[in-house]
């Protein structure tokens, strides 16, 4: 599970993230998230006021849980 804090220490679930931003807490390029998204193999992303692609930590932790189950694989990554 993946904790964030804002400055005062304190857990932050009202924040949003941007693709890159999530990307980064993920260890992952924008462009795999992305694609993960088109593919189906995570739900789409939310849509702020202005009609970006923004992801909240409970997302962020459903993608983590998804990768540490091994559902989302990279290609050629891990076959022989």
């Amino acid at each position: 599970m993946l904790i964030y804090k804002n400055k005062g220490g304190k857990l932050n679930k009202d924040k949003l993230y941007k693709p890159t931003q999530a990307a980064k807490l993920l260890n992952i390029s924008k462009s795999t998230l992305l694609r993960w998204e088109k593919e189906g193999l995570i739900k789409p992303a939310k849509r702020n006021y202005q009609n970006y692609r923004v992801y909240t930590i409970k997302d962020i932790e459903e993608i983590r849980e998804k990768m540490e189950l091994d559902v989302l694989k990279e290609p050629g990554k891990g076959e022989r």
